[in-house]
């Protein structure tokens, strides 16, 4: 199930980037727009090398840029089942994501702002 949090978050960031990698460990960036489908995000539309290397490896990330210049990014990770051009994700972590403006010591290493909408399990 996707929680609330990330199903709004996913309606304030209209433009998506589907990050995959191939088995030559090279990365391919994509702009999709997913929705929300249940427990999981569809992406119509994939093309060709998408699909290739989602055949190799499963694993991906989704990744939307800020709506504006001091927003949060909000970064999925998942793993993806292609049916055609379709591609069906299941979310494994979400976080929304930015620079801190002033790092604290709670960061525990990390010097961002960073919001947990879904935790990896």
């Amino acid at each position: 199930m996707i929680p609330p949090e990330l199903a709004g978050a996913i309606e304030r960031h209209p433009l998506a980037y589907l990050i995959t990698v191939g088995g030559d460990a090279r990365a391919h960036v994509a702009p999709v727009t997913p929705a929300v489908d249940g427990g999981r995000l569809r992406v119509t539309g994939v093309g060709r090398r998408s699909r290739g290397m989602l055949a190799a490896n499963p694993a991906l990330t989704l990744l939307w840029p800020p709506p504006d210049a001091l927003g949060h990014s909000l970064i999925v990770d998942g793993t993806g089942e292609l049916l055609g051009d379709d591609l069906t994700v299941t979310p494994v972590r979400a976080v929304l994501h930015r620079p801190a403006v002033e790092p604290s010591a709670d960061t525990q290493g990390c010097q961002a702002d960073c919001i947990e909408l879904l935790a990896a399990r």
